[in-house]
């Protein structure tokens, strides 16, 4: 799955810092850990003063597929 977004009118700084939040189903990971999401820091250039950028997230593992909201 993917997505894209666009901020704009942002102030007339160069970079913005943004909170990446991704939650989904808790599963358990090769190594016996559970995730249920991450949450981290990420920092985009500004270009006329936004933001214009993707992300994607592939369901590549047997682990990955767990029944939830």
């Amino acid at each position: 799955m993917a997505y894209q977004y666009r901020l704009s009118n942002l102030p007339g700084t160069r970079t913005v810092k943004l909170r990446r939040v991704l939650k989904h189903p808790p599963f358990r990971l090769p190594d016996g850990t559970v995730s249920s999401g991450s949450d981290f820091m990420i920092t985009k250039k500004l270009e006329r003063g936004e933001v214009f950028a993707y992300d994607t997230y592939a369901l590549n593992e047997d682990y990955e597929m767990v029944a939830g909201e």
